[in-house]
């Protein structure tokens, strides 16, 4: 994980103390039921995540995701939410195109889309 600036270790064992934290922009992530099914997992409807994020002078920055809404899709939701929270979802940067303006991408947890 990149972020390891945030990290205690302990000179001697290198046991790691406190929490990892990335350096995502604040924002919400929202996710409830969805009756669409994500293809390949037919029948049992999916979770509907959606992503919402500060971005700079743009104002927010929205993306949307879906998992089955099964117990693989349960598991990886869980561990979505885990990631949102320590801030590795989204990560901020200059734009290639535009570099006077920080944009926001995808962080380390590439979510597959359509």
């Amino acid at each position: 994980i990149r972020n390891e600036r945030y990290v205690i270790r302990c000179v001697v064992c290198s046991k790691q103390y406190g929490s990892i934290y990335g350096d995502m922009p604040k924002g919400t992530m929202n996710w409830s039921k969805s009756t669409k099914d994500c293809e390949g997992f037919e029948g049992n409807g999916s979770y509907r995540i959606v992503y919402q994020i500060e971005e700079d002078q743009s104002g927010i920055f929205e993306r949307k995701a879906y998992v089955p809404a099964n117990n693989q899709g349960r598991k990886c939701l869980a561990v979505l939410i885990e990631l949102f929270k320590h801030r590795f979802t989204f990560c901020t940067a200059r734009s290639l195109s535009n570099p006077d303006k920080k944009s926001v991408f995808w962080g380390k947890i590439f979510h597959k889309s359509k």
